[in-house]
């Protein structure tokens, strides 16, 4: 499978687990404050965060000479492919 094969499958995978979370903490979520509806659920399940965090992150690494340069530039990849999807 290629790289973009894989960010696809992680990009899949990362908006499924989102889904759980906010499944999962929807009861309370709808209690507290103005309250929580199933069409703001859906909204907080799409739109995650954008990424920022994680490509500064992710340049850190790739800018590290002790981590393989395939690996770093692996990881920006991915960090910069789900940054753009989202």
């Amino acid at each position: 499978m290629s790289d973009f094969g894989y960010l696809a499958l992680l990009y899949i995978s990362l908006l499924c687990i989102r889904l759980v979370m906010i499944v999962l903490s929807f009861p309370v979520l709808s209690r507290m404050g103005y309250g929580l509806t199933w069409k703001d659920a859906l909204v907080l399940v799409w739109g995650g965060l954008r990424g920022a965090v994680g490509l500064a992150l992710a340049l850190i690494i790739d800018l590290d000479d002790t981590i393989p340069s395939a690996e770093s530039t692996r990881i920006m990849f991915m960090t910069a492919g789900i940054a753009t999807f989202t």
